[in-house]
């Protein structure tokens, strides 16, 4: 994902966390590139439509190569930045899925207190007693390149669409 503009730490760091790889470049960095071919780009929440799209025309006025200018800006100031977004974009692309599995649960969740509960549960647990109410899939898929992702459905149609989805 590419963005410009003003965003806090935090939200980037949200993105990231939900498996976005970012590639940001701060509205300073994009005012500095716009201000290299004379153009203030400058706005704010409460600058009209009529500024804004004066700023627009005059982007739109630009030469070819004064647009380029402001492109080569952006890449010289964040070189590193475009560098390690390109090579997570290059990973993410060339992985191939290695495994998928799916566990379709069944029975009741136990609730308990301590360690040694789990333990007696589980020790006195009949795996041998036909199945219980269908509880939900859960899915993982691991790629070759380490990554991971796992889902927890509760019905065929969420689940099938999810791996459709890959």
């Amino acid at each position: 994902m590419v963005l410009g503009g003003v965003f806090t730490e935090g939200s980037l760091n949200q993105l990231r966390s939900h498996v976005f790889t970012v590639l940001y470049f701060p509205y300073e960095s994009i005012i500095a590139a716009f201000g290299s071919v004379g153009i203030d780009a400058r706005f704010d929440e409460d600058t009209p439509d009529s500024v804004l799209r004066k700023k627009v025309g005059q982007y739109g006025k630009l030469k070819a190569a004064q647009q380029e200018r402001i492109a080569a800006r952006l890449r010289h100031d964040h070189q590193a930045d475009i560098d390690d977004f390109v090579s997570s974009l290059r990973i993410t692309l060339t992985r191939k899925i290695e495994a998928v599995y799916v566990l379709p649960l069944h029975g009741t969740a136990q609730t308990l207190g301590n360690i040694s509960e789990a333990i007696a549960f589980i020790e006195s647990f009949d795996e041998s007693k036909p199945a219980a109410l269908f509880i939900r899939y859960e899915v993982g898929v691991r790629y070759s390149n380490g990554d991971e992702i796992r889902g927890q459905f509760k019905d065929k149609t969420t689940t099938v669409a999810f791996l459709r989805g890959l």
